[in-house]
């Protein structure tokens, strides 16, 4: 009986194995198709923006990254490098992509911001720097020069908190 429950166990081991790889084919088809869908769009955009340089770096990491899908779904079929490794190299150049795709979209902004007339990119500039003397509050706010110089009780605070100061003759009376 024993000798039964050991191969059953075994059977539901392996079933579970080949439920854990087709969930892993199923998720790899659709990476996969995502893949060709991002590697689409960066040609399109490629073709309509041949002068930024983000787009080769972009399609450079989408080739290498579905390089890297295809080693994986050798893997799964028992043919190449282990499935953990390869995961780690898919997850990296999954991170890289990302990372070069904001940066593309950053690049984007900063084309975008180029070509923003010299009265918006004033009032830009305005809104993104504080107000004269480094004042901090609302726009148009005043404050008294107590309170730009820190309040009272702020000083106050200040002066309680400072170290007592060491008198000398008591220092040396209780070295002795």
């Amino acid at each position: 009986m024993n000798h039964l429950e050991n191969h059953d166990s075994q059977l539901t081991a392996k079933e579970e194995e080949l439920q854990r790889v087709n969930m892993t084919r199923q998720k790899f088809e659709k990476n996969n198709k995502v893949l060709q869908a991002m590697l689409k769009h960066t040609e399109v955009c490629e073709q309509k923006a041949p002068e930024v340089p983000n787009f080769q770096v972009i399609k450079k990491i989408e080739l290498a990254y579905s390089h890297k899908m295809k080693e994986f779904e050798r893997s799964i079929f028992g043919k190449d490098k282990k499935v953990a490794e390869l995961l780690f190299e898919v997850a990296k150049l999954k991170e890289e992509l990302l990372l070069a795709r904001e940066t593309h979209v950053s690049v984007l902004k900063d084309r975008n911001c180029n070509k923003m007339g010299a009265a918006e990119a004033f009032q830009e500039l305005l809104s993104a720097v504080p107000m004269q003397g480094g004042a901090i509050g609302e726009p148009g706010e005043r404050k008294s020069s107590s309170e730009k110089n820190g309040s009272v009780r702020g000083r106050a605070l200040i002066k309680e908190t400072k170290m007592p100061e060491i008198n000398e003759q008591s220092w040396r009376s209780k070295k002795k």
